[in-house]
């Protein structure tokens, strides 16, 4: 290769024209930000409520804060929330060092007086210098300000220290503290989300009819990776910076027969997403599909308790309640009395799958036996119990599992009404009533007409399955008349509110897991928010990486309702009324009541793993 023996100032400057730089002086190459766009950022800000909330939280934690003393304050609260929106809608990393770029020479002086920082009141700073822009620091004291304020997890060091001393750091905690905190964090990062909502005409947002859809995924986190689990008074023990993060480990089968297949396992936070679901699976979707909710934990294993953390959100804000919709690790992977009692409680049908040693049957009342979350008839023949275990370990197709799911609806017990307000409900056998789908000998023959009073015709008669051999010690299902109650405890694990395995069930529960699926896909892509990218969020600590992710989380939000608006309609629809049940005052046992989810339940204390066994 020849060198031309170019100068040095030639050299800069040629760099400088490669990279849009008027000189070599000029801080960044980075486009200018619009006046207009900083201007409705922070009126989106603005309008959220967030900056009052925690400066109430501010001064709440500290009365005497404002007769203090101190070094003034150039960057505020607002200007460092508007700040990260800028940067993530722009799709550029959420770092403090863009953040001082950005104020330092990206904003003309009309943006910075909108900000409430005029040009002048920005700490001098020599471009040409080696040392950092003091416009740096005052950020990240500001930012620190405003973490400390809603940091459950209080003490992060920022760096790598001994095991022994992040133990230290970790029992010093005020657990209270903690808890009160989280409730904030999660407040800001749901009130965020919220705002989004809001940039949809109202009558577009009373299309949802409230059904969800709710999965984790990982949050990686930057820098050295790994904390020791067991106390050690080993002081070369290093922890990783991010001493309140953990191993997720991907499972390459989802469990499906319960045991763990490791796939790989990365350093990092698990975040759990709300999105919204169609009404009505096929049917054009009157509204964007938008994240209503989330919360951020350690990867381990608390999947009810974060799931009714953003449920209850949704709840507390008013939200109609539809499907809840989650994967194996939901319904199937939780215990009743943590998801789906509280759930139920508040008012959501749950559709689900299940693992393979969850299926046929696995409860029994008065008899009767719930196969796949539905109850049916005693003497429902094997076959059709076990069809679906049949089919998954390959000794029937696809088509004879849909013929065999088919035909267990005949042997379907059947509400007799509809449950009470304490989730109580009497169920009949199939053979009982004018609209009996069986004929059982234990029974008396069914009427010659139907429900609708027309006489029933021979071939129907014919084609009615018969009970061939009814239980020789009939159970109580068999025995009573009229019905049998079941309580809301009744196979509520495996409960869910459509036949497993019919096409109305795969059409509503593929349907809103490939919506979350999309959306995960969606706001980590490389091209744009880039969420998956550890390296774009280097700011250490739990509280930090929850509201950089609220933001990048609120930001794709923003993306696809844009994207939404240009190209949907927003005509209104009309809904149909629904009519409040009547409650129903009998004193029974137990209610659906009794399982409604606290106002403050866990996750509460931050992270929420570190929370003492007592408070779960």
């Amino acid at each position: 290769m020849t060198h031309h023996g170019n100068s040095d100032d030639g050299l800069v400057a040629k760099a400088a024209g490669l990279l849009g730089l008027a000189g070599a002086g000029q801080g960044s190459y980075r486009p200018t930000i619009k006046t207009d766009t900083v201007s409705t950022v922070a009126k989106f800000v603005d309008d959220s409520g967030v900056v009052e909330m925690i400066e109430t939280w501010r001064d709440e934690d500290d009365p005497n804060r404002k007769v203090k003393g101190g070094r003034p304050t150039v960057v505020d609260f607002r200007t460092v929330l508007v700040l990260l929106f800028l940067l993530a809608l722009h799709d550029e990393p959420l770092l403090m060092t863009r953040m001082s770029e950005m104020l330092r020479h990206r904003l003309n002086n009309k943006t910075l007086r909108l900000l409430g920082l005029p040009r002048d009141m920005l700490p001098d700073y020599d471009p040409d210098s080696v040392r950092r822009d003091p416009l740096y620091f005052a950020v990240r004291r500001t930012l620190r300000s405003l973490l400390d304020v809603i940091d459950p997890a209080p003490g992060t060091p920022g760096r790598r220290l001994p095991k022994p001393e992040v133990d230290k750091i970790k029992a010093a905690r005020d657990p209270q503290t903690c808890e009160r905190k989280q409730a904030r964090l999660l407040t800001v990062a749901n009130t965020l989300l919220e705002s989004t909502l809001m940039l949809l005409p109202a009558h577009v947002l009373k299309q949802w009819h409230g059904n969800l859809c709710v999965d984790a995924t990982p949050l990686p986190l930057w820098g050295k990776r790994g904390t020791p689990r067991k106390a050690t008074t080993d002081f070369s023990v290093l922890c990783s910076p991010h001493s309140d993060a953990g191993f997720y480990t991907r499972e390459a089968d989802h469990r499906d027969d319960g045991g763990r297949r490791k796939d790989k396992s990365i350093w990092a936070h698990e975040l759990t997403l709300a999105i919204m679901a169609a009404n009505t699976p096929g049917s054009p979707v009157p509204f964007p599909l938008l994240v209503i909710a989330m919360t951020m934990d350690r990867p381990s294993g608390r999947v009810a308790e974060n799931a009714m953390a953003c449920v209850r959100s949704i709840h507390e804000r008013g939200w109609p309640a539809g499907n809840f919709v989650g994967d194996r690790a939901y319904q199937a992977g939780s215990k009743a009395e943590k998801l789906q009692l509280p759930l139920r409680a508040l008012g959501y049908d749950l559709v689900t799958d299940y693992r393979k040693d969850q299926l046929g049957i696995h409860a029994t009342h008065a008899g009767a036996n719930q196969v796949e979350g539905h109850w049916y008839c005693p003497s429902m023949p094997d076959g059709l119990v076990n069809a679906t275990i049949d089919l998954r370990a390959g000794r029937i197709d696809e088509d004879v599992y849909a013929d065999r799911i088919e035909r267990r609806a005949a042997y379907l017990l059947r509400p007799k009404n509809k449950p009470d307000a304490d989730g109580h409900v009497p169920m009949r056998c199939p053979a009982v009533g004018a609209s009996a789908t069986v004929a059982c000998p234990l029974k008396p023959k069914p009427p010659k007409t139907g429900a609708d009073g027309k006489k029933k015709t021979e071939k129907t008669a014919l084609g009615m399955p018969t009970i061939l051999k009814p239980p020789v010690d009939p159970p109580g299902i068999c025995t009573n008349k009229q019905s049998t109650t079941f309580g809301p405890e009744q196979g509520a694990k495996f409960a869910q509110s459509i036949r497993y395995g019919t096409p109305e069930w795969h059409e509503h529960y593929a349907g809103p897991r490939n919506t979350i699926e999309g959306f995960n896909g969606f706001v980590k892509d490389p091209a744009y928010g880039d969420l998956a990218d550890a390296g774009r969020r280097r700011i250490i600590g739990y509280a930090a990486q929850f509201l950089l992710a609220a933001v990048s989380v609120a930001s794709a939000n923003v993306r696809k309702i844009w994207t939404w608006l240009r190209k949907g309609t927003t005509e209104p629809v009309t809904l149909s009324d629904h009519r409040a049940r009547k409650a129903d005052r009998r004193r029974r046992k137990t209610s659906l009541a009794d399982y409604l989810p606290a106002p403050n339940a866990p996750p509460g204390i931050g992270p929420p793993a570190e929370r003492p066994a007592a408070a779960s």
